[in-house]
């Protein structure tokens, strides 16, 4: 296998007029073989010094393993002065990242999500979770003054980082419990602040009718956006979750109803798509978004938009179907007010972005509905769990935040 190798050389001109001059060459070889990674530094100092320049100092570290024992590998260069003030002092550093296999975020049962409408989607998370919680949205300024009071201020973020905060009152590891394991376990699993997960969080997962942008004739391919107040923020990333299934069974065409037991699910929920191991109901398609109407708890109509949910207008069922159909959110994407055609007329690409096959025009608005979810890290690299009875643990606080996608 053919090595990579960098090379990376620096100057520095110690003295102007009487020019003394250090040269700093560093290799780095980074061969994979063997499942290992090898990572070799060797760092040159040629100091060409005259009394008020001292020596170097030097700082290397040298690392082997696999990819999971990596860490990063650092070369520190710097000449001091002795003294002179002409001299300035240039430091120069080397940083050699190492990037561990991410897996794609996914969604947890840890944490409490959704809401009532989406009954099938919503977990209360572990047992134990205790008010208050708190959400922060955080932005970063770059704050100067004088000695007047005049401010110049510069806004370094133009969306904000959420911070969220929850608290286990208890976690139980009696017998036949593991809500303790299972925090402990989802901590680990991540490796603290490294890995990315998937929140819902019970009171912003929903946009509906968000306007994302307004189309220049050029550009195809747009952020998907919530709305809070009048501030206009990317999501996370779109929650594609499925959320029921059913077969031939219990389809009644006479009806144009399908039964899914306790669903919890209200009228105007969408959209979704369909996807299939045989064929839809007759009347139903692929890459089509519905919305439902609930007849009962127990049972529910499809409608081919919001508006004809509400109004209580189903699809006409013509045929049961084979196989067994799976139904899953889904991205409704309307330009001025008219629903476009999934996948045709755009693509809903990972985590939050659309695309269009063909660029909106000029002075179109274009608006979507879908539902989301927060990409999050933990905020540290360790945990404090507290055993107040036996087998009774609390954690006091447990932090987390957003990641912009």
């Amino acid at each position: 296998m053919v090595a990579n190798v960098s090379k990376q050389t620096a100057y520095a001109v110690l003295s102007p007029g009487n020019p003394r001059v250090s040269k700093f060459t560093t290799y780095a070889v980074l061969s994979p073989g063997g499942g290992d990674f090898v990572s070799k530094f060797t760092t040159y100092a040629v100091l060409k010094t005259a009394g008020n320049v001292r020596m170097s100092v030097m700082a290397l570290e040298t690392l082997q393993g696999d990819p999971s024992q990596v860490r990063n590998s650092g070369a520190i260069v710097e000449p001091l002065s002795g003294g002179n003030p002409v001299v300035r002092v240039p430091t120069f550093v080397l940083e050699v990242l190492f990037q561990v296999t991410e897996d794609e975020p996914v969604a947890t049962l840890i944490l409490p999500t959704g809401s009532a409408i989406g009954a099938p989607l919503s977990t209360q998370g572990l047992r134990g979770i205790s008010w208050s919680t708190f959400k922060r949205p955080m932005f970063r300024t770059a704050l100067s003054s004088v000695v007047s009071g005049k401010e110049t201020r510069n806004s370094r973020m133009q969306y904000p980082i959420y911070q969220f905060e929850l608290t286990y009152e208890f976690l139980d590891q009696r017998e036949g419990q593991t809500d303790l394991t299972n925090m402990m376990g989802f901590f680990m699993s991540n490796r603290g602040r490294f890995g990315e997960w998937l929140y819902q969080d019970p009171s912003d997962y929903i946009a509906h009718g968000v306007q994302i942008a307004v189309g220049d004739g050029a550009q195809s391919s747009f952020y998907a956006m919530k709305q809070i107040g009048t501030f206009i923020d990317p999501i996370g990333q779109f929650d594609l979750s499925n959320l029921f299934a059913f077969n031939n069974t219990v389809v009644s065409i006479s009806q144009d109803t399908i039964i899914i037991p306790s669903h919890s699910l209200a009228t105007g929920f969408g959209p979704l798509q369909l996807v299939t191991t045989g064929t839809l109901p007759a009347g139903l398609a692929v890459e089509t978004n519905y919305w439902l109407i609930k007849v009962d708890d127990n049972t529910l109509k499809f409608a081919s938009s919001e508006a004809d949910a509400l109004a209580g207008t189903p699809v006409d069922l013509t045929g049961i179907g084979t196989g067994t159909q799976t139904a899953a959110n889904s991205v409704a994407i309307y330009i001025d007010g008219t629903e476009q055609t999934p996948v045709s007329d755009y693509q809903v690409t990972d985590p939050n972005r659309i695309v269009f096959s063909v660029a909106p025009l000029t002075s179109e608005l274009i608006t979507l509905d879908c539902k989301y979810n927060f990409v999050c890290r933990f905020e540290e690299d360790e945990h404090d769990y507290e055993q107040f009875m036996y087998n009774l643990w609390k954690l006091d606080t447990m932090t987390f935040q957003s990641v912009i996608k």
